[in-house]
């Protein structure tokens, strides 16, 4: 019975380990709250100033993926692999903003950036789909238990059709 519940155990861990180290690797700690134009996206940047400096969460900010005022990232359940706009993974978000506010927020801003967008559910749990230079976003917004919204974004290549032949 115990190795049943060692090797039940030894798979989960595993897989948490290696996404622990995935997001660490890939996610650069910043003093400013402003990114250079040359580090690569995403960084992860704190913001506020002096003891103000100590109550703030850290923000991020990409250069291909608008990120509402005042968002907050998840660093423990998101995952990013790649830098620059070649990223992929998922980011989790907590934002201030209600998820009718969120979801004009993305549907405006990502537009602008150049994503195309390909469905859009405003529903208890919206979802909104863009496509941009061979990649998917998907994004699904959800009222938080703790006042705001919890703003999920998965990001991944865009899958090709098989042809025969």
């Amino acid at each position: 019975m115990k190795k049943t519940t060692m090797k039940s155990l030894l798979l989960p861990t595993l897989t948490l380990s290696l996404a622990v180290i995935g997001l660490t690797g890939c996610i650069q700690q910043s003093n400013s709250s402003t990114p250079t134009p040359t580090a690569p996206a995403p960084v992860v940047a704190q913001s506020g100033a002096g003891s103000a400096e100590q109550d703030q969460r850290n923000v991020v900010r990409f250069s291909d993926l608008p990120m509402p005022p005042g968002a907050q990232l998840d660093t423990e359940k998101s995952i990013i692999l790649g830098t620059g706009e070649d990223w992929t993974g998922r980011v989790l978000i907590q934002t201030p903003n209600s998820p009718e506010t969120a979801f004009d927020f993305y549907r405006k801003e990502l537009s602008g950036m150049g994503w195309r967008e390909i469905t859009a559910v405003r529903a208890a749990t919206s979802v909104l789909t863009y496509v941009r230079d061979g990649r998917v976003a998907t994004i699904q917004l959800q009222k938080s238990a703790l006042g705001g919204t919890d703003v999920s974004v998965t990001v991944s290549p865009e899958g090709k059709p098989k042809t025969d032949g």
